[in-house]
C-alpha cells in the first residue's frame, strides 16, 4: 500500500510544498520525499486549504486549482508505482516521476481524439506490454479509419451519443460482433477521461455513454475432462509437453504470459507448503499461489522442471489438436476466428455457433477453468488473488457456471451451514 501527503518545510512566505511517499514492502516501512513544484504561500496552506466553505471566490478558485494539481500529480505517482518493482523505488524514481508528470503535462495540448489517444500510449509505454500498446494502436488505426470513412476529425469533446453511434454502425459494418465493439469502446473513454486529467474538454455525459455487449459461450474444461487429460496415454513428445502445461494453466489459474515463464527457481517453501511467486505481466500484480498436487506431478514426471517451453501460436495449435484425440468432439455454442472476406480481402473475424470442443479450447482455458471449477468450494476472495481479479464483480464475469450448476451448488452450501 502506498500513499501520499504533501508538506510546507519552507521558513519562506511562499515556496512548493514538499512531496511525501510512504509505502510498505518486504515487511519495512519506506519514506521518499522530493518538491512537488506546487508553489503556495505559508498563509494560504495553514489557514485555507484544508478549509471548508470558503466564501471569498478568489480563495475558492485558487483551493480547487491546488487541489487539482496535487491530485494530478499524487495520480501519477500512485499508478506508476504499482507498476514499478518496490525494490527500485528510491528517491531518484520518485524525482523521475515527478519530473515526467510535469514535462508531459507542457507537452500535452491537443483536443483531437487521435492526438490524444497517440499521447496516452506514450504516457503508459514504459509500463504497458508490447500486447497492449499494440492493441492501442490498433484502437487508433480504427478512430482513423472511422474519420476517414465520415470525412471528419474527432475532439474528446465529439465523443457523445452520436459519436457512439457512428462507432458501433463502422465496426458493424466491418463485422465485428457486439463484445468487440463493446470493448473497443471503452478503449474511446479511457482517452476521453485521460483528456480530461489534462484540462481537455469533454462529453459532461461521458461517464454514461456505453455499448450493450452479448453473453458469451465460453467453454471450461470441468474436473473430470481434466482427470482424462491427465490419465490419456500414447501421446507423442510435443502432445506430451503441451498437455503438462494444459494442467498446470488449469491449476494455476494463470495466463499463458505468465505460466509459460514458470521456472523452478520461483518457487518457495513456507511452512512445508511449495509456492510459485512471480509478477503477472498484465498488469504487474504479485502473486503467490500454492503448487497444488496436480502440478507437483508434473514437475515430478519432470524431475522437477517446468515443461520445455512454447510459444503462445504452438500452444493453441498443439492442445485443439491434444483434445481432439482425447475426443473432446461434442459440440457446443461458442466462437471461432473465421475470414468473412474473400482470398484477396481477408477479414478474420469471431463467428459465432456450434463447433466441436476441442476447437474452442485455447490458452485462455486454463485461467476460466481454475475459477470456475472452485468457485463455491474456494472462499471467492481466495480465488481471486489467485487469478488476480480485482473486483469481485469482475471475478463472476469470468467464470462460467450454469444457472442449474449455481442453483445446486447454492442449495449445497446451504445445507453445509445446518
Amino acid at each position: 500500500m502506498a500513499s501520499i501527503s504533501y508538506l510546507y518545510r519552507s521558513k519562506k512566505d511562499q515556496a512548493s510544498l514538499k512531496l511525501r511517499l510512504l509505502f510498505r514492502h518486504n515487511g519495512k516501512d519506506h519514506q521518499l520525499e522530493t518538491d512537488s513544484k506546487v508553489v503556495v504561500t505559508h498563509d494560504y496552506w495553514i489557514h485555507y486549504h484544508r478549509k471548508s466553505k470558503i466564501k471569498d471566490v478568489k480563495i475558492r478558485n485558487k483551493q480547487r486549482e491546488i487541489e487539482g494539481s496535487l491530485n494530478s500529480l499524487e495520480k501519477t505517482i500512485i499508478e506508476s508505482f504499482y507498476k514499478s518493482d518496490p525494490k527500485y523505488i528510491d528517491k531518484a524514481w520518485l524525482i523521475s516521476t515527478v519530473e515526467t508528470h510535469y514535462k508531459h503535462g507542457e507537452d500535452f495540448k491537443s483536443e483531437y481524439l487521435t492526438d490524444i489517444a497517440n499521447d496516452y500510449v506514450k504516457s503508459i509505454k514504459l509500463n504497458a506490454s508490447s500486447a497492449t500498446i499494440t492493441k492501442h494502436n490498433t484502437i487508433i488505426g480504427k478512430i482513423e479509419d472511422i474519420q476517414t470513412h465520415n470525412k471528419r476529425k474527432f475532439k474528446a469533446s465529439d465523443v457523445d451519443s452520436s459519436f457512439k453511434v457512428l462507432f458501433n454502425d463502422y465496426y458493424e459494418l466491418h463485422g465485428y460482433n457486439k463484445n468487440t465493439i463493446k470493448k473497443n469502446f471503452k478503449f474511446i473513454k479511457t482517452y476521453c477521461y485521460y483528456a480530461r486529467d489534462n484540462g481537455i474538454e469533454v462529453n459532461p455525459n461521458l461517464k454514461k455513454l456505453s455499448i450493450s455487449g452479448e453473453e458469451t459461450k465460453d467453454i471450461y474444461l470441468t474436473l473430470e475432462e481434466l482427470e482424462t487429460i491427465k490419465t490419456y496415454s500414447g501421446l507423442s513428445e510435443r502432445l506430451d509437453n503441451v498437455r503438462d502445461w494444459l494442467l498446470i494453466s488449469c491449476f494455476t489459474a494463470q495466463r499463458i504470459s505468465d505460466f509459460s515463464r514458470f521456472g523452478k527457481d520461483m518457487i518457495i517453501e513456507i511452512k512445508d507448503q511449495k509456492l510459485i511467486s512471480f509478477k503477472q505481466k498484465k498488469g504487474q500484480k504479485e502473486i503467490v499461489i500454492p503448487l497444488l498436487p496436480e502440478v507437483q506431478e508434473v514437475l515430478n514426471k519432470r524431475g522437477g522442471e517446468f515443461p520445455r517451453k512454447i510459444s503462445d501460436q504452438k500452444f493453441n495449435e498443439y492442445v485443439k489438436e491434444l483434445c481432439k484425440i482425447i475426443g473432446f468432439t461434442e459440440e457446443v455454442e461458442g466462437s471461432v476466428m473465421n475470414n468473412i472476406g474473400d482470398d484477396k480481402d481477408k477479414k478474420y473475424r469471431k463467428v459465432k455457433g456450434a463447433y466441436p470442443k476441442y476447437m474452442l479450447v485455447s490458452s485462455h482455458i486454463g485461467r476460466r477453468s481454475f475459477a470456475t471449477n472452485f468457485y463455491g468450494k474456494i472462499p471467492t476472495p481466495l480465488l481471486m488473488s489467485a487469478t488476480g481479479h480485482t473486483t469481485e464483480k469482475q471475478f463472476l464475469e469470468y467464470i462460467k457456471i450454469a444457472e442449474v450448476d449455481s442453483a445446486l451448488e447454492l442449495a449445497k452450501l446451504y445445507l453445509e451451514l445446518k
